[in-house]
């Protein structure tokens, strides 16, 4: 008996050691794992991974997650205007001719006429004509220059144009081309191509001769309207002259010089 009762209190002995021994090494991992976490919690976020093994601050579970990228493609409205601008700077000025209207082009025909540039002055009619076809004031100068180049051939053509525009300011033009002819005391031969005592005969004749020729007009002369044509300054010119009245108006005109005044 009393060797069971002193394995007994043995026993009891040994097992209030080992329960006093493992509750101090619990409370020792205890400290130690406090000890861990709090080394975790207060270890600097940006040290980066370590030498011999990955960041153990960096969750298990995020870690090889796909970073998001900051979206860095440029706003389109910016980029349309910058380019838009870029554009402008490439774009050359160019110098636009000014549009020049009738009017223009009549006036520097005139210059050139008061310059005694006739040729140019008809340019400049011509090209007054083609933006304005019924500028009847071109048409009446350009028939006045071709006559300074000595040119009725072509002044007459301008008188025909003139005439189907404003007949009354065609005959002012035929009027005065005959006063400037019969002025030159060169233009000495005349050619008659009728004499008539009905003034509505001579009148039929004079619009024939208008039609195809300047300088014609009528002289009352002995009881007859005679119809003539003047500007010839030689038999030559007058023989010419004559040929070609006979073949379109199928008459016999004659020729006679002016008496020196």
């Amino acid at each position: 008996m009393k060797t069971g009762f002193i394995l007994s209190m043995f026993f009891l002995a040994a097992a209030i050691q080992l329960l006093t021994w493992s509750s101090a090494q619990c409370q020792q991992n205890a400290n130690i794992g406090k000890s861990k976490i709090a080394l975790i919690v207060a270890k600097p976020a940006d040290d980066g991974p370590a030498k011999n093994g990955p960041d153990k601050s960096v969750p298990a579970e995020i870690e090889g997650a796909e970073i998001p990228v900051q979206d860095t493609a440029p706003n389109d409205d910016l980029t349309k205007d910058k380019m838009n601008k870029g554009a402008e700077a490439e774009v050359e000025e160019v110098d636009i001719p000014v549009q020049e209207n009738a009017s223009d082009h009549f006036n520097r025909g005139k210059a050139h006429d008061n310059a005694g540039m006739y040729r140019e002055a008809i340019e400049s009619y011509k090209n007054a004509i083609m933006i304005k076809p019924d500028y009847q004031e071109a048409y009446y100068n350009i028939a006045f220059s071709y006559l300074m180049l000595n040119d009725a051939k072509s002044a007459h053509e301008e008188y025909l144009l003139l005439k189907e525009i404003n007949p009354q300011q065609a005959d002012d033009f035929y009027n005065k081309a005959l006063l400037m002819v019969r002025s030159n005391p060169e233009n000495k031969y005349v050619i008659q191509a009728g004499a008539f005592r009905n003034i509505q005969n001579a009148d039929a004749m004079l619009d024939k001769l208008k039609a195809n020729y300047l300088h014609a007009q009528i002289e009352a002369e002995d009881g007859y309207s005679k119809v003539r044509v003047f500007g010839m300054k030689n038999k030559e010119e007058a023989d010419l002259m004559m040929k070609d009245i006979r073949d379109k108006l199928k008459i016999d005109p004659f020729i006679f010089i002016v008496p020196a005044r």
